[in-house]
């Protein structure tokens, strides 16, 4: 009864996402929330990865300067700071958000994977879902994969 029910809560899941990504191709749709009507968004980049270092697994990145402005806003400075040379430093709230979608993206992979799903497909579906699902229907599911 509990995998014909997490079965199920799982395909709810999945149908009730109406935004899909695709990278192949290099073509995909995106949703953008709080737009401006008569204002024109072009997104490209946001980002340039300039350094990982394999010991500590840390990534460096600096903002493309195309989207200076946006980040020197108040509500991108909230979850970022740019330093002086343009590399980006997650704030408190930034990390909290981060550590948020994170444990939202192991869990939900960890339930689709109890479900029969292969690990690739389970992290590639919960990076979807981590980002729509409300707090009330992410812990219920939090707490049926802490008893499997």
């Amino acid at each position: 009864m509990k995998k014909l029910l997490s079965f199920a809560l799982a395909m709810v899941l999945m149908l009730s996402l109406s935004v899909t990504v695709f990278a192949a191709g290099g073509t995909g749709s995106i949703t953008i929330n709080g737009i401006v009507d008569g204002v024109d968004y072009e997104i490209y980049k946001l980002l340039h990865l300039e350094s990982y270092d394999k010991v500590s697994g840390a990534y460096s990145y600096t903002v493309d300067p195309a989207w200076t402005a946006f980040f020197a806003t108040a509500e991108a400075q909230t979850y970022i700071t740019v330093d002086s040379d343009g590399y980006i430093t997650l704030t408190e709230e930034g990390r909290l958000v981060a550590q948020k979608v994170y444990s939202r993206h192991e869990i939900l992979t960890a339930f689709l994977v109890s479900l029969g799903v292969s690990e690739d497909t389970a992290s590639e579906d919960a990076c979807s879902i981590e980002h729509r699902i409300s707090d009330e229907s992410f812990e219920a599911i939090r707490r049926h994969v802490e008893r499997i």
